[in-house]
């Protein structure tokens, strides 16, 4: 889901700037190391990736770890057992080593590797201990690290431990901002935490944005909630949030898939005046879902809506399949 995707825009902290080009294979035979180079090929042994991990750590490029982490996550190797751990592992085990053997201490950006890493192999009784480890060596951790860190926890279905790491962020004073809150929203499970997510974000002085309402309507259509959804809908202008594209595709999809067909439409053509359609499958589902619930003018008016906003040209062809099948035209 766009929302989701949206908050991870947001609350992403591990990134690397810098341009990569050379094979990872020839980075790991070089005696000495060489800016830039790269940190994202596949065909890699294990040995190499150690000794790849234990040259990025060597020369400080932190940053690029992470770039080799997210780069193996669609090696065909991942599916193997223990390849992707191992991967992690490589940086896990040498994480102790680096003040004696590479003379610098780890900062935040390590910190954060590390901390994911262990989330990501499970070794949850290592995490809160590590993090308690960086505020005795008086390193800040920055709202952007929390929510990382609760994304990942998230992600893992580890939602006690994330509720624990959130009740430790709010007694470190660490400021909260709409993307952490949004972190939280993306994975509510219930109707009733909805409300209570709004409210606990007025009473912090955090206003939810367009992400939030995307996430929170997404709850509601998951109980098949297709009023309370549409509600939040029709209320996004009086709490001063403009609907973007996904929050059309979704209303749209979603709003068709419960068969509330005119709610849907009315969404549809919020999207035609604001210059946001959504793409060819929704629409599909919403047209086909009137025309066989006998709403035959409706599925031709957004037909025709279509051809006026891009011309007869630019339709695609399936319309006009759909106008021959049900006597649209």
């Amino acid at each position: 889901m766009y929302a989701l995707r949206s908050s991870v825009r947001h609350c992403r902290f591990f990134t690397t700037t810098r341009t990569i080009t050379t094979s990872l294979t020839h980075f790991a035979a070089k005696p000495k190391l060489h800016e830039p180079e790269n940190v994202s090929s596949t065909g890699t042994s294990g040995d190499d990736l150690e000794l790849i991990v234990k040259r990025l750590v060597a020369s400080r490029r932190l940053s690029d770890v992470e770039t080799l982490i997210q780069s193996h996550k669609k090696d065909p190797k991942i599916t193997e057992e223990n390849y992707f751990s191992s991967l992690i592992r490589s940086y896990v085990n040498l994480f102790d080593e680096m003040p004696e053997r590479y003379g610098f201490s780890p900062d935040e950006v390590s910190y954060g590797i590390f901390v994911k890493s262990l989330i990501h192999l499970r070794l949850l009784d290592k995490v809160f201990p590590v993090l308690d480890e960086i505020k005795e060596k008086n390193i800040e951790i920055t709202t952007a690290f929390y929510a990382t860190v609760l994304f990942d926890m998230y992600k893992k279905g580890m939602v006690a431990e994330a509720e624990k790491l959130w009740k430790e962020m709010v007694k470190n004073g660490c400021s909260h901002d709409v993307a952490l809150y949004n972190v939280r929203a993306a994975h509510l499970m219930e109707p009733g935490e909805v409300s209570k997510l709004i409210d606990e974000m007025k009473a912090k002085g955090v206003k939810p944005d367009i992400t939030t309402y995307n996430y929170l309507s997404t709850v509601y259509f998951k109980h098949d909630m297709a009023e309370d959804a549409y509600k939040i809908y029709q209320e996004l202008e009086k709490h001063g949030c403009v609907p973007n594209h996904a929050t059309f595709r979704h209303f749209i999809s979603s709003l068709s898939n419960l068969k509330e067909f005119e709610w849907a439409l009315e969404v549809f053509k919020d999207s035609v005046s604001s210059n946001a359609v959504s793409p060819t499958e929704t629409l599909k589902i919403l047209v086909l879902g009137l025309a066989e619930s006998s709403k035959r003018k409706e599925a031709k008016e957004v037909i025709r809506m279509l051809r006026d906003k891009y011309g007869p040209d630019q339709v695609r062809p399936i319309w006009n399949e759909i106008e021959v099948k049900f006597g649209l035209n």
